[in-house]
């Protein structure tokens, strides 16, 4: 596993001595909210995850090492691995046992009833956002607590690994004795009503009535203002304690506390609990683990200090004022090539998403695929990658970016040596030729100046001029990067010999033209930040998503029953095995049809003060895609 960093967390011992002080931790902007039931089903940002994404308990985790290159979880608050799903009449069970030690932070356990409650809430509410994602009402018929130590899942059909192992099993746990009242508040403006079909838009005015009572009481529960709910993680929500300070005080009774996690080549995992019991997982421990360390809590507080933008939060890291900035959103501008500061470290790693350029595939010009594979030739990526963008990005060749690494088809990687610039116009323009484009005067390269020759008035095979296109992307205030590479874009389109206006927007500009509307624009460039399973590509892809028809996220338009029926294989698959060779095939498709050109990943920038233990450094997300490790990172005293 490249890029992971061995601990000094092996031996807590040696560090005892200068452990700990409080964790300050700057961020750009204040979390949306702190009530957890609205930050998952209508704000989900990156701020909000930062601050109160652990509080809720999960049965399942991802382990350290595993998001990379196995596709397996670990239990979290399950007491082990759980068995297939059997059938039971006409639904299919999982049957989950629970540790029997768990308690929230006020001391109450935390029971099968908190997770029956938590995903009936759900179901009976329709959550939408990354509720609906975790737990999906036309799968998931329902959840019931067999005694208060084991839970079990009903599913109506066998379930697939987008139902459990990536949704469910990792799905977030509240606590029944605190929300419950709340809840019922919310239920009591649906009862007796059934569940509309759909709200998008309401089939008629009984259905319309119907939908704003649900609409109600999802409203009802996502403006509860919580005060300190209790947490199910490290550290629990204390509050504000100054206008832009918020604080998270240490969980006495935090279930995890001072386990040791070890994960060992060949995705062997193992926790040893402060008692002394062991359990291993996915086979037996050989030679010296890849990652190891305890959990804490081992900070007196965490703190976060909320700066109107990173600048600020950069100054009061070199200022000794926080211990550490949070970026989640991947650097956007060489501002922080420039900070200096010696108590400082820093540690990049690609972002687990992708800045990509998307095409109108409705209506000509780029309804033809040879003028997207002229284009694609053309961006030289790892040039502008190394000299435009200096280097706070990775050159991407795929949808899915290659540190997932399991879901990731290294067949797409590019080989040999790179491409002159002189033989990519070359080699372009033979492109276009071939396919039957014309141009009143072609594309050449002038070699005294090192340079391309722009083409004038390209014409498609029937003949006809190609109309003006318009190229929509961020403008460059907001970010850097993306804005030069939209420039870039618009070079090579140019050269090629057509026409392009430029529109360089506040980036919710160009959500709104692509990704709402889903018209406006012959090409745009945005980016995307993935989960680890890679339903994203039948989200982004499939012809049922079309932004256009349904309100998907197929702004693209892309329509192909190739990839369609994949997606239809990778959506009902339960093997890994399986469900991988299918998104290798997907990726493959997409990579020949050319609906986004990727263009790179983003990197992410962690910058922290010397002092700062982190139980290891990730290789794909860093550290603010863990959150900033709150449970596990020591901050030492001087």
């Amino acid at each position: 596993s490249p890029q992971v960093t061995r601990l000094p967390t092996d031996t807590p011992d040696a560090l005892a001595a200068r452990c700990c002080q409080p964790y300050r931790i700057a961020i750009a902007r204040p979390p949306a909210t702190l009530n957890y039931w609205q930050f998952l089903g209508e704000m989900d940002d990156p701020w909000t995850e930062a601050v109160i994404g652990d509080e809720a308990a999960r049965l399942y985790e991802i382990p350290p090492l595993r998001d990379a290159s196995r596709p397996d979880f670990v239990p979290a608050l399950a007491a082990g691995l759980p068995p297939e799903a059997e059938q039971r009449g006409d639904f299919w069970v999982v049957r989950v046992p629970l540790l029997k030690t768990a308690r929230w932070s006020d001391g109450e356990p935390i029971t099968a009833e908190d997770v029956a409650f938590t995903i009936q809430t759900a179901l009976d509410l329709r959550l939408g956002g990354r509720w609906a994602e975790f737990y999906p009402p036309e799968r998931l018929a329902k959840v019931t607590a067999s005694g208060s130590q084991t839970v079990e899942f009903f599913f109506y059909e066998p379930p697939t690994l987008s139902d459990w192992q990536f949704a469910a099993a990792l799905g977030p746990i509240l606590p029944e004795h605190y929300w419950a009242t709340y809840v019922e508040r919310a239920a009591a403006q649906i009862e007796g009503l059934e569940p509309p079909e759909t709200c998008d838009p309401p089939a008629d005015a009984v259905q319309a009535e119907v939908c704003a009572a649900y609409e109600a009481a999802r409203r009802t529960l996502y403006e509860v203002e919580p005060v300190s709910p209790p947490s199910g993680g490290a550290y629990a929500t204390a509050g504000y304690i100054a206008a832009r300070t918020l604080r998270r005080d240490p969980n006495p009774n935090f279930y995890a506390a001072d386990v040791k996690i070890s994960e060992y080549a060949g995705g062997v995992w193992s926790r040893l609990f402060p008692d002394g019991r062991a359990q291993t997982l996915y086979g037996e421990p050989q030679g010296e683990p890849l990652v190891s360390f305890h959990r804490g809590p081992f900070n007196p507080s965490v703190e976060f200090l909320i700066f109107g933008d990173l600048s600020g939060a950069y100054d009061a890291l070199a200022q000794g004022r926080v211990d550490y900035v949070l970026n989640p959103q991947g650097v956007r501008s060489d501002w922080p090539l420039q900070f200096q500061a010696a108590e400082v470290q820093r540690h990049a790693a690609p972002q687990n998403g992708l800045v990509y350029l998307a095409f109108n595939l409705r209506a000509a010009p780029f309804d033809r695929l040879e003028l997207r594979q002229a284009l694609d030739i053309l961006l030289d990526r790892e040039r502008i990658v190394s000299k435009d963008l200096q280097g706070l990005g990775v050159p991407a060749f795929s949808i899915v970016p290659p540190g997932n690494a399991f879901w990731w088809n290294p067949a797409l990687e590019p080989e040999g040596e790179a491409i002159p610039p002189e033989e990519r116009l070359a080699l372009a323009v033979q492109t276009l030729r071939d396919a039957g484009y014309t141009w009143r005067t072609e594309p050449a390269w002038n070699s005294g100046e090192r340079r391309a020759v722009p083409g004038e008035k390209l014409r498609d095979p029937e003949g006809n001029p190609l109309p003006e296109v318009r190229l929509l992307f961020p403008e460059p205030e907001e970010n850097l990067l993306m804005a030069t590479f939209g420039q870039e874009v618009a070079d090579q389109l140019t050269a090629l010999g057509l026409s392009v206006v430029i529109e360089s927007l506040p980036r919710e500009s160009v959500i709104t033209r692509a990704l709402v509307a889903g018209s406006g624009f012959e090409l745009y460039l945005l980016d995307w930040q993935f989960p680890l399973y890679p339903g994203y590509l039948c989200d982004l892809f499939a012809s049922e998503n079309d932004t256009l028809l349904t309100g998907g996220f197929n702004a693209a338009g892309y329509n192909s029953p190739r990839f369609d029926g994949l997606c239809a294989d990778f959506g009902a698959a339960t093997d890994p095995a399986k469900a991988q060779d299918l998104a290798w095939q997907m990726q493959a498709v997409l990579a020949a049809d050319l609906p986004y050109l990727p263009l790179y990943y983003p990197q992410v920038l962690d910058l922290y003060r010397e002092n700062v233990v982190f139980p290891w450094l990730p290789a794909l997300g860093g550290v603010s895609g863990w959150g900033g490790f709150q449970a596990e990172t020591r901050v030492l005293r001087p």
